[in-house]
């Protein structure tokens, strides 16, 4: 995982997304006390989307869904995506956003809305 990735050091917390986000808290098993480790079945498309919903909407304030026919990628990783492009960027390698952008998929969507949620708060004094 990338060093700068904010779920690297604390991984998101499911007991806690599904008390957040009601749609999210069918697909939240807790151990047989009620009270252990909260997990949820990875195999369960409705349940990797209102993951994805619930984290998008709370750590990146992005309201977001998508049909379930489509692969729905995990934030955890595509953010490792993101941090690794602003590495580059902001290296001495020359890298165009307009090659970046050939390589576009739709399944490249929570990227990209991440990306361009980053630019609109980039303001001038930031960029050097």
């Amino acid at each position: 995982m990338h060093p700068r990735n904010r779920y690297k050091a604390a991984p998101p917390d499911f007991k806690a997304l599904a008390q957040k986000y009601p749609r999210f808290a069918p697909y939240v098993s807790l151990g047989p006390s009620g009270d252990g480790y909260a997990s949820i079945d990875w195999k369960e498309p409705k349940a990797l989307l209102e993951l994805t919903r619930a984290l998008l909407h709370q750590d990146f304030d992005l309201d977001w869904d998508m049909p379930l026919d489509r692969l729905c990628p995990t934030v955890t990783s595509r953010l490792n995506y993101i941090h690794w492009m602003e590495d580059l960027v902001g290296s001495r390698i020359a890298v165009s956003y307009t090659h970046l952008r050939a390589h576009e998929t739709p399944e490249h969507l929570v990227c990209r809305l991440l990306l361009e949620k980053k630019k609109k708060k980039t303001t001038p004094t930031d960029k050097q």
